[in-house]
């Protein structure tokens, strides 16, 4: 059996407390950085980012829904179904995008247009070819929303021929448009864990 002198009793006791101590001041600095303001800066950069996939609502655009994914990259996608427009067929809408700050972003995406004759005549396309819808945007995000506006337009001939000319001619717009934005995320209203299935 060990036996202990008063002496190092006192030493274990005191070992022990010291240990105690540090633990605690360990703890309290871990939590304190968990709530700097640095911490809860990049929280708030987070919940107001841009980046992501979106369910917009185009208000002024002959169909109204669009979806929007911003990529971190710095570029995005957008795509409604093409039977929106009746005389033609579009492509999805691609481009650029870019942070202004204060939660602001302006953007610009691009979308082939072809009437719908190319697929009955594809030897045709280059004839037939419509245009290129042209959308200039500018939001502001706040949380899981954002809203700015845009402004659309419409330009003739293909890029191989602005290339060569340096010139387009527009054929539509300006027109103006306000986005509506709904970030979607597994709680969104419309996602998929949360609609009803229909036989």
């Amino acid at each position: 059996m060990f036996r202990f002198s008063g002496r190092r009793v006192h030493i274990v006791v005191l070992v022990v407390a010291v240990t105690v101590i540090a633990l605690l001041i360990g703890s309290a600095g871990h939590q304190g950085r968990a709530v700097s303001p640095g911490g809860a800066a990049s929280a708030q950069a987070a919940e107001s980012s841009l980046e992501g996939v979106w369910y917009v609502m185009a208000e002024g655009a002959p169909f109204k829904p669009h979806l929007f994914t911003f990529h971190s990259d710095g570029t995005m996608l957008t795509h409604n179904p093409e039977t929106a427009d009746p005389t033609g067929s579009d492509s999805a809408g691609m481009g650029p995008w870019v942070g202004l700050g204060d939660s602001q972003y302006k953007g610009r995406f691009v979308q082939i247009n072809a009437y719908w004759s190319d697929y009955k005549q594809p030897k045709e396309l280059q004839r037939t070819y419509k245009d290129d819808l042209i959308v200039d945007f500018t939001v502001t995000v706040t949380g899981d929303t954002f809203v700015g506006p845009a402004s659309v337009n419409y330009f003739n001939g293909s890029l191989a021929e602005y290339l060569h000319t340096g010139s387009r001619e527009r054929v539509g717009g300006p027109w103006p448009a306000t986005l509506h934005g709904q970030r979607i995320t597994f709680s969104s209203p419309w996602a998929w864990n949360t609609v009803p299935v229909t036989p």
